[in-house]
């Protein structure tokens, strides 16, 4: 999938299948399920980590943080009515300087 960001900077979305046909060539010893089954438990291990609070950190990769916003007005953009738009927890990521690197290549 290919998408037009607002700088004009053309970006593709690598999806599930892409990623696993790439390892696969990779480590022709594994089966693509056998793959996916990895993938799917990273993603697990990651979602049981977030709802507990924990941050992730994957070396090479990054760092998955949980963060807590706070209350803050704002407006419903339908109805320009005024709100509190309440608290909540998000995560952001932090890339690691070694993908900051590879990305700048």
């Amino acid at each position: 999938m290919v998408r037009k960001k607002k700088n004009k900077i053309l970006t593709k979305t690598m999806t599930n299948k892409e990623t696993i046909s790439k390892l696969a060539t990779i480590y022709p010893g594994i089966s693509t399920n056998k793959l996916s089954q990895i993938i799917a438990s990273l993603i697990h291990i990651i979602t049981e980590a977030v709802k507990k609070n924990e941050s992730i950190k994957i070396s090479g990769l990054g760092i998955f943080i949980i963060k807590q916003i706070k209350e803050r007005p704002g407006i419903n953009p339908r109805t320009k009515e005024k709100m509190i738009i309440p608290s909540h927890k998000a995560i952001k990521f932090r890339a690691s300087e070694t993908l900051k690197k590879a990305m700048k290549r």
